[in-house]
């Protein structure tokens, strides 16, 4: 699923589409007009569908550099016994700025094993670090990655009919809160 090798000013095109389509969707919802989001990124509308052909695969795209970035903090902080709980607050706070991308992509037509391949490398993420946590005993010992899976899913069902980024903020830090009780040792 990775993208093909681009020259750097293709790569550099491609990388501002995706941050523009998500500032935009954090601002908008994902629904936003891709001409806009052709001229945020200070791009044609050729080169935003050579890019990506359908709303999608920018979807997908953005949801990618999304797991990137947690993969980035999975490896700097490797062994570290809280990891999960660094994962876990980066992931719930790009679910409130990024809200409806994960069901925008389930929900899309074209997703196919697109979707499973992004649902599979974002749970993957968690399962080492979940393993510290119960060895450290920050976490219960029946907490299953399944567990984690359904923490995040719940934060995102908290975040449906809210619109502003910093009411969807206050809502993930409440749900956190209520959710990290029940996973954590009494």
């Amino acid at each position: 699923m990775d993208a093909p090798r681009l020259r750097a000013d293709a790569r550099r095109s491609r990388d501002a589409i995706v941050a523009a389509f998500a500032e935009l969707a954090a601002e908008r919802g994902v629904e936003v007009p891709m001409y806009e989001v052709a001229r945020r990124a200070g791009v044609g509308q050729g080169t935003l569908y050579r890019h990506f052909p359908s709303r999608t695969a920018l979807v997908a795209a953005t949801v990618e550099s999304a797991i990137d970035d947690l993969e980035q903090l999975g490896r700097a902080g490797a062994g570290q016994p809280d990891l999960l709980f660094q994962l876990l607050d980066v992931a719930t706070r790009g679910q409130a700025t990024l809200h409806g991308l994960s069901s925008a992509l389930i929900a899309a037509p074209d997703a196919g094993p697109e979707l499973q391949h992004l649902a599979e490398r974002n749970a993957g993420l968690f399962i080492q670090p979940l393993s510290n946590a119960r060895e450290a005993g920050l976490v219960r010992e029946d907490v299953t990655l399944r567990d984690i899976v359904a923490v995040m899913s719940m934060m995102e069902g908290m975040l449906i009919g809210i619109a502003s980024v910093a009411d969807r903020e206050a809502a993930v830090e409440r749900g956190m809160r209520i959710a990290l009780r029940g996973i954590r040792p009494a």
